[in-house]
């Protein structure tokens, strides 16, 4: 299309609703984010202080406790979830996949200078043809709940 044919007036009104409800998830999830971060940043300043107090620690037992207390700690330090993401513009497919996993599978990517909005790129368990090659390496997200949501290579043979 040409300049002037009211491309980008029509994708805003067109990604709208979407663009609506991406703002309502950052809003309801805005206070549960900044509440998981405070926790984090707490379990990280008490992680520190235990490593340091385990490599000033002289007493083999007593540091070896110290150590434990560390591990125990790291290994179930709080995770905070990513701000909500709906619809991306004009990434790299690497960071198209990222932002896919950090988004429970789902992502859109639309671009006004593209002409098109592409399909909403889903986890394999609602469209496997949509995942593509370089997701296939990527773990599933922490919070799908579906033992089906694994990404697997099925796409290879489903879009030739």
């Amino acid at each position: 299309m040409e300049p002037g044919e009211r491309k980008s007036a029509t994708f805003r009104d067109v990604l709208r609703p979407v663009e609506d409800h991406e703002r309502k998830l950052r809003a309801l999830s805005d206070s549960e984010i900044r509440r998981l971060e405070e926790r984090r940043k707490l379990e990280e300043a008490e992680l520190e202080e235990i490593r340091r107090r385990a490599a000033k620690c002289e007493d083999s037992e007593k540091k070896s406790e110290l150590k434990q207390q560390a591990e125990e700690l790291a290994l179930n330090i709080t995770v905070v979830p990513p701000v909500p993401q709906m619809l991306t513009g004009d990434v790299t497919p690497e960071k198209l996949v990222s932002l896919c996993f950090q988004n429970g599978g789902r992502i859109a990517q639309a671009d006004a200078e593209g002409l098109a909005v592409t399909a909403p790129l889903t986890s394999p368990e609602s469209s496997k043809r949509s995942v593509p090659p370089a997701a296939s390496t990527v773990p599933p997200h922490p919070t799908t709940s579906s033992p089906d949501a694994e990404i697997s290579n099925d796409w290879k043979s489903s879009s030739r």
